[in-house]
């Protein structure tokens, strides 16, 4: 956590497009309350650091979900703690899109990975 309860993530990955392509940066704050639809940075207890939407508040926990069918389901990131938001998207900048060049291949629908990793900058 950085200064004023700030974190800088570069987001990668696609579960958060079309509204966080991959290679954005997004700046997220602590709170201390989070609501449904609120865009916030985790640190999910299997997946790592990953970014996802406030999809519902228990008395348990958050429930998450992505933003692309890209995303894993609800149910498979489950139930997680309020410990586990480290703070909801504040502002964000997509990175500039660029034509593709004549000769490259088109990019595999089907991810690599199932989540989303981040590179943080002090």
């Amino acid at each position: 956590m950085g200064l004023f309860g700030l974190t800088l993530a570069r987001i990668d990955g696609q579960s958060m497009e079309p509204g966080l392509p991959s290679g954005s940066f997004a700046l997220f704050q602590k709170r201390r309350r989070y609501q449904k639809g609120d865009t916030v940075l985790v640190q999910h207890p299997r997946l790592g650091r990953i970014v996802k939407e406030v999809a519902a508040r228990t008395e348990r926990g958050f429930l998450l979900k992505g933003t692309s069918p890209a995303s894993p389901s609800t149910a498979t990131l489950g139930l997680v703690p309020g410990k586990a938001l480290l703070g909801t998207k504040i502002w964000a900048v997509a990175p500039k899109s660029e034509p593709p060049h004549p000769t490259s291949r088109p990019r595999p629908a089907i991810e690599r990975e199932t989540k989303d990793t981040f590179s943080h900058e002090h």
